[in-house]
């Protein structure tokens, strides 16, 4: 995360003020960022400016400088960031979760914003940032993906203009063990103690015998946006509407590449975090056996996302 975060700070040959500049001369946008499978670069620029925007983009994907001054800027900007996390309960209770549910020997058993903990982000070194981009950083694990008003005839010799030089190094591809054994689940109820606070974050986790390769799972999704995932769904419609006990309540199931986890969260009123969890335990029990999809819970899932289909493919990112 943080050698990512590092690469638009400066190249071999450009600073990061250059950077900035050329990008606003350019009309071009480059971002960064980590995910739980992927490191990636996202070059959103005109048309008629692709060249000079795709060489910019492949200097920082290739050449970051990792300056000592600017890994120690960027890391204490890091280390504030986990700060205030750990001081956000709702943030606090969402980094915790995947340890829980993974475990120590999986890769998805990192806190999920990639912020790791104060001595890790403190040990980062420039030569630790370099060691990182070498690992992860390479041809033979890319893939470019290109959206917009251009055809493969005159996009291809400009990514090999900007791309095509690019050697991987000798050394083996390094490899995720994604598919490393998962704790069996068990009931549990972990608190984080923050004395003095008006409300508490739950947070309910599970690891599904699902992966992202998986396919055909329209069922899994619409079933979770009656349960969890929307304003009518059932668990908000009865922590908020019914009990007031929440400003809402959402459902979520995760899409890596390795094993899914369905993730409930919900601020809850202090004096009511018992019953909440009860409640939320109770509605998910009676589904789908005790409380099956009823037709109108059915056409409301089903109608409102192919009315929505369009919307969701709209921009040249969505695409």
């Amino acid at each position: 995360s943080l050698m990512l975060a590092m690469l638009d700070e400066g190249t071999e040959t450009r600073d990061s003020t250059r950077i900035a500049e050329e990008q606003e001369r350019l009309g071009a946008t480059i971002s960064t960022g980590a995910s739980l499978d992927a490191s990636s670069i996202v070059l959103d620029a005109l048309t008629a400016n692709l060249a000079p925007s795709l060489a910019l983009m492949a200097d920082i994907a290739r050449n970051p400088a990792f300056a000592e001054g600017e890994v120690a800027r960027v890391r204490a900007q890091q280390l504030a960031r986990l700060s205030q996390v750990e001081a956000t309960p709702s943030a606090l209770a969402s980094r915790s979760l995947a340890p829980l549910l993974f475990g120590d020997s999986h890769p998805y058993g990192l806190p999920s914003d990639g912020l790791g903990n104060a001595a890790s982000l403190s040990a980062l070194t420039s030569g630790a940032l370099r060691a990182a981009h070498k690992r992860w950083l390479r041809p033979d694990l890319a893939r470019i993906t290109v959206v917009g008003d251009v055809t493969m005839d005159a996009l291809k010799p400009l990514l090999e203009e900007a791309f095509g030089s690019w050697k991987a190094p000798g050394s083996d591809l390094p490899r995720k063990a994604i598919d490393a054994p998962v704790p069996a689940p068990r009931s549990r109820i972990v608190v984080i103690d923050r004395p003095n606070s008006p409300q508490s974050v739950i947070m309910g986790g599970r690891v599904l015998a699902l992966t992202g390769r998986d396919r055909n799972l329209e069922a899994l999704d619409l079933a979770n946006e009656v349960l969890g995932n929307g304003f009518l769904s059932r668990l908000n419609m009865d922590l908020r509407e019914d009990k007031g006990w929440s400003y809402g309540v959402r459902a979520t199931v995760s899409s890596p590449v390795g094993p899914r986890a369905l993730t409930i969260s919900a601020p809850v009123q202090a004096d009511r975090t018992g019953d909440s969890i009860q409640l939320i335990m109770a509605d998910m029990a009676a589904f789908p056996g005790m409380k099956p999809v009823d037709p109108v819970e059915l056409g409301r899932v089903t109608d409102g996302n192919i009315r929505g289909l369009p919307n969701r493919f709209q921009t040249n990112a969505q695409v």
